[in-house]
């Protein structure tokens, strides 16, 4: 009784998982096409991304991937500057709470521990300075938490 109990569990969990996965990704894909609307609609624009634009990443350390959306990676042809600009471009990372949407130069993940972080290349103005480079690290093991 004991292993069915854990057996059906799992599955539950497994189940909630997947479509908590799925609803991230439909969130995901639902900024891509308001993008695709975006560019469309200005002067006509054709919109493309490539694959790297759509990323699924463990960033809170639970085991259930978010979603990551990097308009670096969308292109419009009738604008440069739709999703961003000399102060970074934006990002997007879609967990369980919501969407959280940051301005970055660029971006990586790394590790302290266990623990991922997202670190984001900013522009300096955001630290004070206009020379020195200025990095925002942000956890989501408990929701957002960033530090710069």
């Amino acid at each position: 009784m004991v292993a069915v109990k854990s057996v059906l569990t799992l599955i539950l969990t497994l189940s909630t998982a997947s479509l908590c996965f799925a609803s991230l990704k439909d969130s995901a894909d639902q900024l891509v096409q308001q993008a695709r609307e975006e560019c469309n609609s200005f002067e006509n624009g054709m919109f493309e991304h490539a694959p790297q634009a759509l990323i699924s990443m463990d960033l809170s350390g639970d085991g259930v991937s978010e979603q990551i959306v990097d308009a670096s990676q969308f292109s419009c042809s009738s604008s440069l500057t739709l999703w961003g600009g000399t102060g970074g471009t934006f990002l997007w990372i879609i967990d369980s709470a919501g969407v959280h949407e940051f301005l970055a130069l660029d971006w990586t993940v790394s590790a302290v521990g266990n623990t991922p972080v997202l670190l984001l290349a900013v522009n300096p103005s955001r630290c004070g300075t206009v020379v020195q480079p200025c990095v925002q690290a942000v956890t989501f093991a408990d929701g957002p938490v960033s530090v710069e």
